[in-house]
């Protein structure tokens, strides 16, 4: 079947990795010893992969950076990103964007896993809460 698989995520910390989605409230399933994926409802997949697993697939990889890509989840309320934001930060990850209300009319934030890879918490969107975009 065509369409989007699964995004994966290169990791130094497989470990770590872990423990931050976790803290987004989704737990991962081995994978193997260098990977783990985290299954979503929808049935789409975001893999975890250490460098040395990575090559197993990929024998050109030189190593994890990370880019200007965010993955998006959505999350269940504007309190959940608030809440989910906090929780990452307090565990020890950065908080790229702090949560605001955007143009678009949903609450959202980004935070950033110990590689660097940028995960953007976004609650439903709100009509009513939408601004045009300054001209």
């Amino acid at each position: 079947m065509d369409g989007l698989a699964q995004v994966n995520l290169i990791v130094t910390d497989l470990e770590r990795a872990k423990t931050f989605w976790a803290l987004l409230g989704w737990q991962s399933e081995p994978r193997h010893t260098h990977a783990a994926v985290v299954s979503f409802d929808s049935g789409f997949n975001l893999v975890l992969h250490q460098p040395e697993f990575a090559r197993l697939w990929d024998p050109v990889f030189d190593g994890p950076s990370a880019g200007s890509t965010v993955v998006d989840v959505n999350l269940s309320s504007r309190d959940a990103v608030d809440q989910v934001h906090e929780r990452v930060v307090e565990a020890g990850f950065e908080s790229s964007v702090a949560p605001w209300d955007t143009f678009f009319g949903a609450r959202y934030a980004i935070v950033c896993d110990q590689d660097g890879n940028r995960i953007g918490l976004k609650s439903p969107q709100d009509p009513s809460r939408s601004y045009p975009l300054p001209t």
